[in-house]
């Protein structure tokens, strides 16, 4: 996949330095950026492709699921995730939590606040959530990089890197318009900015070249409260999702 990138607080500097003390990270964001761009439409579109064939079968009826997936995004963190694990990337670190052999439990109370991944040194979410969440998601990097005073089970990390789609993958991926989008997540770092966040990269997905999501609702007959007449007819539920090529 194509991205877009962002950097925060000098954090291009550190991934393009040829400082010796800054390789960990430099070669960590490479690592990154290669994942991402080795990641084919191909491995989306099949997947899903089976999805919605057995899913969506019951065309023009309703789908037997109460909640069918629209869009692939599903799909895209799950092969993200299968990368990333394969390159020894962990997954959802506790950020605070510990539990031992012993079965005692530190931090208890912060047992949710986790990354989505992370390897020394680099903390990182991959978002693909509503976009009231944003706030929540752009502080995770941080509580895992700054000093915070409470003992911290991952530890010497410099750089948090955040992963989210652009609004071109968010209509070209059928995704909600809740979605928060790499254009939002940026106003949200400037709204911040004074905060000294630390070193961030923000990540953009682009959209897939070779094909789209396409829909088809419900149409439900509307009559104006005031004359009877014919309306636009309202959107109701899902009765089929599908790809079509580029």
């Amino acid at each position: 996949m194509k991205f877009k990138e962002e950097f925060y607080n000098g954090a291009d500097l550190l991934v393009q330095s040829n400082d010796s003390k800054y390789q960990d990270i430099k070669e960590r964001y490479k690592e990154i950026k290669e994942l991402l761009t080795n990641i084919t439409d191909s491995e989306i579109k099949g997947p899903f492709d089976a999805y919605c064939k057995e899913n969506y079968k019951n065309y023009p009826d309703l789908p037997d699921l109460t909640k069918p997936y629209k869009s692939p995004q599903w799909i895209i963190n799950k092969v993200i995730k299968e990368k990333f694990i394969e390159y020894g990337w962990d997954s959802e670190t506790p950020i605070y939590y510990k539990k031992d052999e012993n079965g005692k439990e530190d931090n208890k109370d912060l047992e949710k606040l986790r990354m989505d991944f992370s390897k020394c040194p680099i903390a990182m979410e991959v978002s693909f959530n509503h976009g009231s969440d944003i706030e929540h998601n752009l502080f995770k990097p941080w509580l895992a990089i700054a000093d915070t005073g409470i003992t911290k089970v991952i530890k010497d990390f410099r750089l948090g890197v955040i992963i989210t789609p652009t609004k071109a993958l968010k209509l070209n991926a059928n995704m909600d318009s809740a979605v928060g989008s790499f254009e939002k997540w940026k106003l949200f770092f400037k709204l911040f900015e004074k905060l000294n966040l630390g070193n961030y990269v923000l990540i953009g997905l682009c959209p897939f070249k070779t094909f789209k999501v396409q829909q088809k609702k419900q149409l439900i007959p509307q009559k104006s409260k005031k004359t009877g007449k014919d309306i636009r007819p309202k959107e109701g539920k899902l009765l089929k999702v599908w790809t079509e090529n580029l």
